[in-house]
């Protein structure tokens, strides 16, 4: 059984109106990052952000993806910059759209979005995992009200401190005591049917149906990302209905 239509609706609904119009405004001097931090280092890799834009480098900074807001230039664009060992760089832009194209992108998607999303979405029921010696972990991911816990800021990024993410972690004594988190709470989910190499499975919802019954719903990181290539030639192709493109490799 699927998690019911109006849940599913209504989770879609608040991604897609978090990229509206309104909300893609440069960062300027507001801190986006844990302690004020400039940007956010993840194994070695860094997201970085800017006026107008946000910056992902790879580890050893021979490239970077830089997604623009368009604030300035009225187009949403996402590009990728590669360093040679001579200093030369080339650019390839991967998406253009106007900017002010984005919400009806974003509200003819929804449906088809909710459809993928449909697909993946599970009923979890604590019976079932323990019969497949599948376990709960709270604090992973990190919520948002977390990072500052989770995190310690080096030079002008933060980064994640293993020990304070293994503090913020933990796994419920009893299955039922999802059952009382608050509604949209988050948890992951592990086969432990090998204790030595526990195996990340997915993530788990805690929803709350009608006025006061929680429920518990999940999603298969192999399913997820399963759908979410079938529904790449769909994005692409409503993109482009909406004034998007996909240029060429300019140097």
């Amino acid at each position: 059984m699927v998690a019911p239509r109006g849940v599913l609706s209504t989770c879609v609904r608040r991604l897609t109106n978090t990229v509206s119009n309104e909300h893609l405004k440069p960062a300027g001097r507001t801190a986006v990052f844990p302690h004020g931090a400039r940007g956010l280092r993840i194994a070695g890799a860094a997201l970085i952000a800017a006026k107008d834009k946000l910056v992902f480098a790879s580890p050893d900074r021979t490239q970077h993806l830089t997604l623009h807001f368009g604030s300035i230039s009225g187009d949403i664009d996402l590009h990728e910059t590669t360093i040679s060992s001579d200093g030369h760089k080339t650019y390839r832009t991967l998406f253009r759209m106007p900017r002010a194209n984005l919400g009806s992108f974003a509200e003819e998607l929804r449906p088809t979005a909710i459809n993928e999303i449909r697909r993946v979405v599970r009923r979890l029921r604590p019976g079932w995992m323990v019969r497949r010696d599948i376990g709960a972990v709270l604090g992973f991911p990190v919520p948002a009200e977390a990072m500052d816990r989770v995190t310690i800021r080096l030079g002008d990024k933060a980064e994640i401190d293993p020990a304070r993410l293994a503090a913020e972690m933990r796994v419920p004594e009893y299955i039922d005591e999802l059952y009382s988190l608050p509604h949209g709470s988050e948890f992951s989910l592990f086969d432990w049917r090998n204790p030595g190499a526990p195996r990340l499975l997915g993530l788990g919802f805690v929803i709350v149906m009608g006025r006061s019954d929680a429920g518990l719903i999940w999603m298969r990181f192999r399913e997820l990302t399963r759908a979410l290539r079938s529904l790449t030639p769909v994005l692409r192709d409503l993109a482009l209905r909406h004034g998007a493109e996909f240029p060429e490799v300019t140097a």
